[in-house]
């Protein structure tokens, strides 16, 4: 990874940190997320996953205006680095914790 890269990485990471903590209070069931990107294909291949606790709370989240609540937060903080994506949800993913 190049010095720009990781800046960009590093820069994503704490952004998404404090999307993180102040959704978790927001949203029953939101437990953390997690990005990776292939820079040398940057941004198209910038993931962003979104964890719960279960998969009733998921789907609750995806039935909510939490929803696109979320996606403009993400938008938001991208574009402040600067990050354009096209379309935000392209790059999103969901996911359950797993237990046991």
């Amino acid at each position: 990874m190049r010095k720009t890269d990781k800046k960009t990485d590093n820069q994503i990471r704490l952004l998404l940190t404090d999307i993180c903590e102040d959704f978790m209070k927001e949203f029953d069931g939101f437990q953390w997320l997690t990005h990776e990107a292939d820079y040398r294909r940057f941004p198209e291949t910038l993931k962003i996953t979104l964890v719960f606790d279960r998969g009733d709370s998921l789907d609750d989240f995806l039935q909510s205006g939490a929803r696109n609540e979320l996606m403009f937060m993400i938008q938001q903080e991208l574009s402040r680095i600067p990050v354009k994506l096209p379309c935000v949800e392209d790059h999103i993913a969901y996911a359950t914790e797993q237990k046991g």
